[in-house]
């Protein structure tokens, strides 16, 4: 793995681990909620305050539990990001680059004498290595193109995750301190739908931060068709093959 691979890659392992360290957050802050209110005294000697406590917090465990399971989507889908990530730096080391020094010096011959050679067979020698010349331009051109084209579909799924976290970050603390600092009972059922609203805002902001990631995704998936049309293209490969001196 290239060192480009190797820190993409570990700053996308970054980013998924603050994601989950954010949610873990919210999760044992709203656990700990549960544990302090669920089964207190209280709860035998008020009522019908029972219910409307008990209806929120239920409410309350729906939205997060819904939130838990569209990150845990995400996260089973994050080892074939890294897998993109590497294949696409590899295009560039394993192909583009030695493509393109290739590229370079074969025209060059290190016989001084070389010059030298005329006749037909001279000639067809040049054509060749002209054919090879284009060929070696075309791997080239076809190794950026894809590369690219796979590093933009990483570049969008790493975004997006930097982005949920973003939003995450913006509310966690709050949560997680309005659930703390509630002493009572009417503190509690306040922070109930606090901590609610919150939740809602969360999944509000988060939509709008993704919207833009969305689009940028959209786009980089979408140039599958011109990926097909580069593995396709096979102008500068007569016949499908290499273009060999040998004929």
């Amino acid at each position: 793995m290239s060192e480009d691979a190797e820190s993409t890659t570990a700053e996308f392992k970054k980013l998924v681990d603050q994601l989950v360290q954010w949610v873990n957050d919210m999760v044992n802050g709203f656990r700990d909620f549960v544990g302090k209110w669920a089964d207190s005294a209280w709860r035998y000697v008020l009522g019908p305050a029972v219910v409307a406590f008990d209806r929120g917090m239920k409410a309350l465990n729906e939205k997060i539990t819904k939130i838990v399971q569209d990150i845990q989507k995400i996260l089973d889908h994050s080892t074939p990001i890294v897998s993109i990530i590497v294949q696409g730096f590899s295009w560039l080391e394993n192909a583009q680059r030695p493509a393109s020094q290739l590229q370079g010096v074969v025209k060059e011959h290190p016989d001084a004498n070389f010059g030298h050679w005329e006749g037909a067979a001279r000639n067809a020698y040049d054509d060749a290595v002209d054919l090879q010349h284009g060929a070696l331009g075309a791997i080239k051109t076809k190794a950026d193109n894809i590369s690219s084209w796979l590093l933009d579909i990483a570049k969008a799924n790493i975004m997006f995750v930097k982005e949920l976290g973003d939003a995450f970050a913006a509310i966690v603390g709050e949560f997680v301190a309005i659930l703390v600092d509630a002493g009572t009972i009417v503190g509690a059922l306040e922070a109930i739908g606090k901590t609610g609203e919150l939740v809602e805002k969360l999944v509000t902001t988060a939509g709008e931060r993704l919207t833009k990631v969305v689009e940028m995704y959209s786009e980089a998936v979408g140039r599958t068709r011109d990926a097909t049309s580069i593995q396709y293209d096979a102008a500068e490969f007569p016949h499908d093959k290499w273009p060999s001196l040998a004929g």
